[in-house]
């Protein structure tokens, strides 16, 4: 079976597929994304949730979309070092590293 992952034009995002790809629940594959370099925390401000970049940096996490616009956190999403997420992939799907508003 092909897995393919593509990324998201202008976003911090990916879509893993096929659809229909199954993971074996004992022992899902898991992602690490490094958004270090070209993350802008700077958008901190966009939220009155955060008093600072470093306060939005930590609420990263990533998010996989459950169906148009809504969006879940990812199993065991958590920050791996500065500017790296790791998250176990459960389904097929975009995926998306965000804060909550």
């Amino acid at each position: 079976m092909t897995v393919t992952v593509s990324v998201a034009s202008r976003l911090y995002g990916f879509t893993v597929g096929p659809p229909d790809l199954g993971f074996n629940l004992a022992g899902t594959p898991t992602v690490v994304v490094s958004y270090g370099r070209y993350g802008d925390r700077s958008v901190f401000d966009s939220s009155a949730k955060y008093a600072s970049p470093a306060e939005f940096e930590s609420a990263l996490a990533l998010w996989r979309e459950l169906a148009p616009d809504v969006w879940n956190p990812a199993r065991n999403s958590a920050h791996t070092g500065s500017g790296t997420i790791a998250s176990g992939l459960d389904f097929p799907g975009a995926y998306l590293i965000a804060a909550p508003k």
